[in-house]
């Protein structure tokens, strides 16, 4: 009898580590951390026509570190658009991302890029001074797309200000629906960075399963002859939450939305902030 129950202790035990180790999560950053200074190379297309960003350093979260060399998938955007273009004549094709948000998806993690800077990574490295007395610091010098230059205080304030206050409250700017964050893009084109397209806050759309399994929101008319604008959603927890309650339901859902809009090879790209469901009352059809 004995002998018995230990076996079966043996065999549950054994059971439990199989299904653990069968079940061990990979190793995530969360949604919605923002990269600040990290440096990395673009690589791709792969034949989904996707780009990565390869970490030329660890990337830590808490408890989460990320290992120098992994490969995250950068979404569609007008920073990867402009990033693409850029390394036709920046053939290293290394970049240091700023203001970039990591998504989670489906249990991997996704990079949606905001500004870039074209970087020399060797010049990130700390090699040994190699200069005799006789050499002169280089001068230096805007045009010089291996030095790594900052982005001017006034825009970075602006920038962030219009995001923390957005991504805060989830309320609507007053005034405008949509809030282009226009005023800092020619110092962003002279700089090749990318720039925030705009943000959509407050808006109620529908969410409609395509016939490739994806979804897209198509913003709420509320019963107006007017053209309805769908929008390209791109991997992210909120996402992934909305999925889960439409797929549910048998009808189309409403959701008050708010989001970041980007585009990227002329397609309308909308990232989640916001999705909460809500209710017609029976005044209007589905």
């Amino acid at each position: 009898m004995n002998k018995k129950i230990l076996l079966l202790i043996l065999f549950l035990i054994a059971s439990t580590t199989g299904l653990n180790a069968g079940t061990t999560r990979p190793n995530l950053l969360r949604d919605g951390f923002i990269l600040r200074g990290i440096d990395g190379t673009l690589t791709g297309p792969d034949s989904n026509d996707a780009w990565f960003f390869e970490l030329a350093s660890d990337v830590m979260d808490k408890d989460t570190i990320i290992k120098a060399g992994t490969k995250l998938e950068l979404l569609p955007s007008s920073a990867l658009e402009m990033m693409i273009t850029h390394t036709k004549t920046h053939t290293a094709g290394t970049y240091q991302l700023w203001n970039s948000t990591v998504t989670r998806y489906k249990e991997r993690n996704y990079i949606f890029p905001a500004y870039f800077l074209p970087v020399n990574l060797k010049d990130t490295k700390s090699e040994p001074d190699k200069k005799t007395p006789e050499e002169k610091p280089a001068q230096d010098s805007a045009d010089n797309t291996n030095d790594r230059p900052s982005i001017p205080p006034d825009i970075m304030k602006k920038i962030n200000a219009a995001r923390e206050e957005m991504f805060r409250t989830s309320q609507r700017i007053p005034d405008s629906d949509i809030i282009t964050l226009d005023d800092n893009q020619q110092a962003a084109k002279n700089r090749n960075t990318a720039i925030i397209d705009s943000v959509l806050v407050g808006r109620t759309a529908i969410l409609v399963k395509q016939k490739n399994n994806k979804y897209e929101f198509t913003l709420d008319s509320i019963g107006r002859n007017v053209e309805k604008e769908s929008f390209l959603l791109l991997p992210c927890q909120e996402l992934e939450k909305a999925e889960q309650k439409q797929s549910a339901n048998p009808e189309p859902m409403r959701f008050n939305i708010a989001g970041i809009l980007t585009k990227y090879k002329g397609n309308n790209y909308l990232l989640l902030n916001k999705a909460i469901e809500t209710y017609n009352h029976g005044n209007f059809n589905r």
